[in-house]
């Protein structure tokens, strides 16, 4: 029992350890990787729509300059408002903290206010007519604005990163110095077990073999000490009573060995 004991105690020991980094390391490192992922996929939906709009500006700032306007280049805006009317669509279950989904809200609305503002000089441009005076002016301005709003909710994301980094920075920090206290008990622990398995293990062992090599040189006198209750205990309690017996029957046959002599001694001078 005390060697069993040793050896999960010792695996116990040795066990928990890679549980507790696993436990430790792997929640930040987990909501990193999520939040970075969930980032980053947003990310490219606003960059796609933010350039969509950007490049439908430039294609109505040089319509709005030109004489005419050719169907191609109106189509071709057309289509760019169209890709930059799509929402950008944050899932509830994604990894995004709560600053990060406001300011992404706030950049959607700014980017859905150019969209309708584009849309309404498009239709004005398809039905042959051309946008009032001013009014792409004030397509760029709010492009600007969207824009602002785009780079503030980049801003937010990167703060949002920094700080899931920094939390992961100090779990590592953590499991580093614990890990280093972890092996230092572990190597201050190793003289007690080598004591422990040494006192209850080995000197019983090494006890019981000498025994035996008495016993198997005729010595039936040989009792080996108890130290504890244990199996070796035990097995130190059976074999002192094994050669008690050994040493009582050896003793009972030498008597009746002496005696069956004296008895062929007595008969011996009766014949004579």
């Amino acid at each position: 029992m005390t060697l069993l004991v040793v050896v999960l105690g010792a695996g116990v020991y040795a066990g928990t350890l890679p549980l507790y980094l696993f436990f430790k390391v792997s929640r930040p490192a987990l909501a990193l990787g999520a939040a970075t992922e969930a980032i980053a996929t947003v990310g490219a939906d606003v960059a796609h729509r933010d350039s969509a709009l950007d490049e439908a500006v430039v294609v109505l700032r040089e319509l709005d300059a030109r004489p005419t306007v050719p169907r191609a280049s109106v189509a071709a805006a057309r289509r760019l408002v169209e890709l930059g009317r799509a929402p950008v669509r944050v899932p509830a279950d994604a990894a995004i903290a709560p600053a990060l989904r406001r300011a992404l809200e706030r950049t959607d609305a700014a980017m859905s206010r150019v969209a309708d503002a584009l849309a309404g000089v498009v239709a004005r441009l398809v039905g042959g007519r051309r946008p009032p005076p001013g009014q792409v002016a004030e397509i760029e301005a709010l492009d600007r604005i969207a824009d602002a709003e785009r780079v503030g909710a980049a801003v937010v994301a990167r703060d949002d990163l920094l700080a899931r980094q920094h939390a992961l920075r100090l779990a590592a920090g953590e499991v580093r110095r614990d890990t280093i206290v972890w092996v230092v008990i572990g190597i201050l622990l190793v003289p007690a077990l080598v004591w422990v398995v040494r006192r209850r293990v080995w000197r019983p062992l090494r006890e019981l073999d000498a025994g035996l090599a008495r016993v198997a040189d005729g010595d039936l006198t040989i009792r080996v000490p108890v130290h504890a209750t244990d199996e070796l205990g035990r097995v130190a309690l059976h074999f002192n009573a094994m050669t008690q017996v050994l040493g009582d029957r050896a003793e009972e046959q030498g008597r009746f060995a002496a005696a069956g002599e004296l008895l062929a001694g007595v008969a011996h001078e009766v014949n004579n």
